[in-house]
């Protein structure tokens, strides 16, 4: 709570030199999370940031109470940032700060109104991973702002999401809407007719590289030693590689690629 005798709100222009100051006297607080620190100062240096009444919260004893990640991108982006201060805060109320759950890019796009907006959100993550070049989700770190951006630049992704959604039964469906976004950057009818074949599996015959990725997409379903889901991914991209070229009899449908630099990556989208 508030010492209301002495408590301010301000809204002030924080410069790096006094997010310096403050962070002098954040003691005990949670450790910073390094990516969360990058993310902010990206958006900072490319004007992303915006304010939006979250505040820095400084004690009666002048203790950082909440705000460390923002004040350490500020530094670290060496840029000004508006801010709505709190001075004042009772010391022993540390506990009780911050401890909401932070919104989710997914939450982000429901707001606006996006249908399935859970799956856009993974969907547009993985459209970066495959952009990138990157084999491991674990490198893409996108926050709700750069997912919203996204979709206002490829409003495609929404209703790839929702073309390729009868296969999410065997295939998670934010994978599902990139792929088929992906591939319909290649041909629409052909990807929107992939999708369909492999959430029915109807008139296919043997060795149709979509009844083949079907049949292992189940067996995997059912097995209890899974394959990760950018091995997956790969796969997919396999089976509609061999379904362009018009190969039949593919028995194995292997995974991922080895790059010239020896890392592996996905394969190309035919």
């Amino acid at each position: 709570m508030l010492n209301t005798s002495e408590a301010k709100v301000l809204l002030q222009t924080i410069t790096p030199a006094m997010a310096a100051n403050w962070l002098k006297n954040n003691v005990h607080n949670r450790r910073p999370a390094q990516s969360t620190i990058e993310e902010y100062a990206r958006a900072m240096q490319e004007g992303r940031w915006r304010l939006n009444g979250e505040t820095v919260k400084i004690s009666s004893l002048g203790r950082l109470m909440d705000g460390q990640h923002r004040l350490m991108a500020c530094v670290k982006a060496d840029c000004a940032f508006k801010s709505w201060v709190v001075l004042g805060v009772d010391d022993d109320t540390f506990d009780t700060v911050d401890i909401g759950r932070k919104r989710t890019a997914g939450d982000i796009l429901g707001i606006d109104h996006c249908k399935n907006a859970v799956a856009v959100a993974a969907a547009i993550r993985w459209i970066s991973l495959f952009r990138s070049g990157f084999f491991n989700m674990a490198n893409i770190k996108m926050p709700a702002d750069e997912v919203r951006l996204f979709l206002a630049a490829e409003p495609g992704v929404e209703h790839s999401v929702a073309s390729a959604l009868s296969a999410s039964k065997i295939l998670a469906p934010g994978l599902c809407g990139s792929l088929h976004y992906l591939f319909a950057a290649k041909d629409r009818e052909a990807a929107d007719l992939f999708f369909t074949d492999l959430a029915t599996g109807s008139n296919l015959v043997p060795g149709d590289p979509v009844l083949v990725l079907r049949e292992k997409l189940m067996r995997d379903r059912m097995s209890k030693s899974k394959l990760a889901q950018n091995e997956i991914a790969s796969i997919c991209i396999r089976a509609w590689n061999h379904r362009r070229q018009r190969n039949t009899g593919t028995a194995i449908l292997k995974g991922a690629t080895l790059g010239p630099d020896g890392k592996r990556s996905f394969p190309a989208i035919l």
